[in-house]
């Protein structure tokens, strides 16, 4: 998603919107509660909206990016250009997103080492190869390894060839203990959801 600013017609409304940046998330959930929840609301944008893939999108208020975030989650293959007059809810929406929930990999007949995030965190890896300006954080209750997951940037894809061996070898924990990317929190004694970090600089 990419996030472009406006401009205030006022003092008053730059500090006002300022001021309600930290609690934005919260006022766009608690509003989309009696449509449904934003779950809810976000299927229903997709479906109301026709979203193919290759589709750009333009987003007019877009706040911190919440709702963006949630479509791009039910729709990747589309572009969203986010447009608002809060300096504060665009800084929130560049610097940091997030998304819950459990990832699938289709395991070969003799799989390596590392679970379902390892696996995801490896496959962003690609997308954000020779980039120095985002970070992934992929973590969850990860298969029968210590590990959680995996931290990720633009210099963990730096061997195409053995990165992509090792997602079709369900084998990611190897590569990603090479590369001194796995990210190994010990017992949490909690299993709610995966989760996913992106941070951007």
């Amino acid at each position: 998603m990419v996030t472009r600013a406006g401009g205030y017609s006022s003092w008053f409304l730059e500090w006002a919107y300022a001021a309600a940046s930290p609690l934005y998330d919260l006022i766009v959930w608690w509003g989309l509660l009696p449509l449904g929840g934003e779950r809810s609301c976000r299927r229903m944008f997709v479906d109301w909206l026709g979203l193919e893939p290759g589709m750009r999108v333009a987003s007019l208020c877009c706040g911190t990016g919440t709702m963006e975030r949630a479509i791009l989650a039910e729709a990747p293959e589309v572009s969203i250009t986010g447009v608002d007059l809060g300096a504060g809810q665009l800084a929130r929406a560049r610097k940091l997103s997030s998304w819950g929930g459990e990832p699938t990999v289709v395991l070969p007949e003799n799989p390596g080492r590392g679970g379902r995030n390892q696996s995801l965190a490896l496959a962003l890896a690609e997308y954000v190869s020779d980039m120095d300006t985002i970070d992934f954080l992929v973590a969850g209750t990860d298969g029968t390894t210590s590990a959680a997951g995996g931290i990720v940037d633009g210099n963990t894809w730096s061997d195409p060839a053995a990165a992509r061996a090792a997602l079709r070898a369900a084998d990611a924990g190897s590569y990603l203990e090479r590369h001194q990317s796995l990210f190994v929190t010990g017992p949490t004694n909690t299993n709610v959801m995966d989760l996913v970090i992106a941070a951007v600089s």
